[in-house]
C-alpha cells in the first residue's frame, strides 16, 4: 500500500509540475472545435439559402397565375378594359359613320375641325391603350420587344386613317368619288394648276397605306394578346375559368358584333378567318401541353366565332340581292353594312333629317365652286 501511495504522488506532482500538458490537451479540443465549425456554418449557411430560394421558386410557379401588383389575378375578366374598348369600337367607330349619314358636312363647317374629326382622333389613342392595358395583364404574355412595335403601328396607322378620313370627307362632300381613280373623278376637271391631281394621288396613296397598316395590326395584336392567355390546368383559379361570367356574357353579343363590322365594313373577311384559324390550332397545341385559356382569351374567341355566325347570316340574307351581288361576288363578297344603309335606308334617314331641321337638307354645289386655283408667284 505504501508503494502505491509513494507512486500517485509523482504524477500529481507531473501534472501540477507541467501544466503545458493542459493547455495543449485544451488547445487540442478548441481547435478539433474549431475544425468542425465551418461544416456547422456551412450547413446553416445552405439552410438560409434554400429558405430564400423557395420563395422565388414559389414566385415562378405563379408566373401564369398571378399578374403585376396592384392587378387581378390572371383569369379573372378584365371588365372596366373591356367595357372601354367596347364603348370606344361602338361609339368612336361605327358612331363616326352614323353621323355623317344623319348630320352630313356642310360648307360652312370646311374650315374647322368638327365633332367626327375629334372622335377619330380619340379612337387613334383609346383603342392601343385599352390593348396595351389587357397586354399588360395577361398571365403570359408575349415579349414586349414583339408587342409594343405593333401598338405602336397601330396607333400611327390610325393617325393616318383618321388624317386621310378627314381631308377625304370634304372631297366628297364637293362630289369626289374615293372608289374611282382620282383622274377620272369630274372634280379633277376644275382643278388648277392640274399638278395638283398629283397632290391627290399622294393623299390617296397615303389613305389606303394606313388602312393596310391598320388592320395587319390589329389583327396582330389580338393574336399576340390571346397567345399569352393561356394558364397551366393545375394552377388554382377562381372558379369558372372557362366559364364566361354574366357580366362577360352579356357584352359578348355586341363585342361579336362589332368584329362583324369591323370585317364587313373594311374587307378583311380572308384575314379574319386566317387568323381565327391560327387561333384555333394554337389552342389545341397548347391543350396538348396541359394549358388553357384564362376568361378573356375565351371571350374573345367566341366573340370571334359570335361575328362568323353573324358573317353567314348576313351572307345568306342578301344572297338573292341582284344589286349587292353584282357588288361583291364571290362566297366572301360580303356586303359592307353601309353600302346597305345607303341603298335601301338612306331616304327614311333624309327624311328624318329633313323633320328634325330643314337646315340639315344638303346643299347644292354650283360647278363654279368647284374650281381650285392657285396664284402664281411673280418674279
Amino acid at each position: 500500500m505504501p508503494r502505491k501511495q509513494r507512486s500517485r504522488k509523482p504524477a500529481a506532482e507531473a501534472t501540477e509540475k507541467s501544466p503545458t500538458l493542459a493547455n495543449n490537451t485544451s488547445d487540442f479540443t478548441s481547435e478539433i472545435d474549431s475544425t468542425s465549425s465551418p461544416g456547422r456554418t456551412s450547413l446553416s449557411s445552405s439552410d438560409e439559402s434554400k429558405s430564400e430560394r423557395e420563395p422565388v421558386q414559389k414566385e415562378k410557379k405563379r408566373k401564369f397565375t398571378h399578374s403585376k401588383k396592384g392587378s387581378k389575378p390572371a383569369g379573372e375578366f378584365q371588365t372596366y378594359l373591356w367595357v372601354t374598348l367596347l364603348l370606344a369600337f361602338w361609339i368612336l367607330d361605327i358612331g363616326v359613320h352614323l353621323i355623317r349619314i344623319i348630320f352630313p358636312l356642310e360648307l360652312s363647317s370646311f374650315p374647322t375641325t368638327t365633332v367626327i374629326d375629334w372622335m377619330r382622333i380619340l379612337y387613334s389613342f383609346v383603342v392601343p391603350l385599352c390593348f396595351y392595358k389587357l397586354w399588360e395583364n395577361s398571365p403570359g404574355k408575349v415579349a414586349s420587344t414583339g408587342m409594343v412595335p405593333i401598338l405602336i403601328i397601330l396607333t400611327l396607322s390610325s393617325c393616318m386613317q383618321a388624317v386621310a378620313e378627314t381631308l377625304v370627307g370634304r372631297l366628297q362632300a364637293l362630289g369626289f368619288d374615293s372608289e374611282r381613280p382620282v383622274v377620272e373623278n369630274a372634280i379633277m376637271q376644275f382643278v388648277k394648276p392640274t399638278q395638283l391631281v398629283d397632290v391627290f394621288e399622294i393623299l390617296m396613296t397615303l389613305s389606303r397605306a394606313g388602312f393596310n397598316l391598320w388592320w395587319i395590326s390589329f389583327l396582330l395584336t389580338i393574336l399576340l394578346y390571346f397567345i399569352g392567355c393561356f394558364i397551366k390546368k393545375s394552377a388554382k383559379l377562381s372558379e369558372g375559368i372557362q366559364q364566361l361570367g354574366q357580366t362577360s356574357f352579356a357584352i359578348l353579343p355586341l363585342f361579336g358584333a362589332y368584329i362583324w363590322y369591323l370585317v364587313c365594313q373594311y374587307q378583311i373577311i380572308t384575314p379574319f378567318i386566317l387568323a381565327l384559324l391560327i387561333m384555333l390550332v394554337y389552342q389545341l397545341f397548347e391543350q396538348s401541353l396541359y394549358r388553357i385559356t384564362d376568361e378573356n382569351g375565351q371571350f374573345l374567341l367566341q366573340s370571334m366565332g359570335i361575328a362568323v355566325v353573324f358573317l353567314v347570316t348576313w351572307k345568306w340574307l342578301l344572297w338573292k340581292d341582284k344589286v349587292l351581288g353584282e357588288m361583291y361576288p364571290g362566297v366572301f363578297g360580303v356586303a359592307q353594312p353601309w353600302t346597305y344603309v345607303r341603298l335601301y335606308i338612306h331616304n327614311d334617314i333624309g327624311h328624318l333629317r329633313d323633320v328634325i331641321s330643314d337646315d340639315l337638307i344638303e346643299k347644292s354645289i354650283p360647278e363654279e365652286t368647284l374650281s381650285i386655283t392657285v396664284p402664281t408667284s411673280h418674279q
